[in-house]
């Protein structure tokens, strides 16, 4: 990512992302097959691992922030609630309820974006 300002705005350049979003893909591609569902999971993961390395929370996890180019190969996008954590800053969830939303949304998104068919 670049950036570019003038005297009143801040300019974000940002990489062209080409595909379907994972609920869209659901939507149009029905049934999915098991290996292609496995893979989408394994780069969801392997994506996130690489932003947990850098000390970046991501905290927006959904089918519609998961992208899915021609190839297969997967994007997260919309890093709006993502979080970078500095020296020594540890990740907290201060309220229960957060935690409790958070995981009925992950639980929401595997049910109804990854359904094996």
């Amino acid at each position: 990512m670049k950036s570019l300002k003038d005297n009143s705005y801040i300019y974000f350049i940002l990489e062209v992302c080409y595909g379907i979003t994972v609920n869209k893909f659901y939507q149009t591609v029905n049934p999915i097959k098991d290996d292609f569902i496995k893979f989408v999971i394994a780069q969801v993961i392997l994506g996130l691992e690489n932003l947990h390395s850098r000390f970046i929370i991501y905290r927006d996890l959904k089918a519609s922030n998961v992208i899915i180019d021609s190839k297969g190969k997967v994007k997260i996008l919309d890093f709006g609630f993502g979080k970078k954590l500095e020296n020594g800053e540890k990740f907290l969830i201060s309220n229960y309820l957060e935690l409790i939303l958070i995981a009925e949304q992950l639980t929401q998104w595997l049910q109804s974006s990854l359904q094996i068919q």
